[in-house]
């Protein structure tokens, strides 16, 4: 499924921030690819959500959870770095 729009609020914004220090900027880079490279990002669904495993352009390796609300907009409200064993699972490919 494919991402075409992020949705943000202040609530989801400040929680990705204060409680794993992921920015909007770091999501936006794993979702839409940085500097018009494309997306690299790997997506499973986990129940009702998804779940995101993506890199920055910095090399932070992030799992993103999120929601689709509607077609092609996702609503974000889960972001922290990756665990060692999801590092080595995204990094295998």
């Amino acid at each position: 499924m494919r991402i075409d729009e992020l949705f943000w609020n202040d609530e989801n914004v400040d929680h990705l921030y204060h409680r794993h220090h992921v920015t909007v900027n770091e999501v936006e880079e794993i979702v839409f690819g940085i500097d018009g490279e494309t997306a690299t990002y790997r997506m499973i669904r986990d129940g009702d959500f998804y779940v995101l495993y993506g890199e920055t352009g910095d090399g932070r390796l992030l799992n993103i959870v999120g929601e689709f609300l509607g077609d092609r907009r996702f609503r974000v409200f889960a972001a922290r770095d990756m665990d060692d064993r999801e590092k080595r699972s995204y990094r295998k490919g």
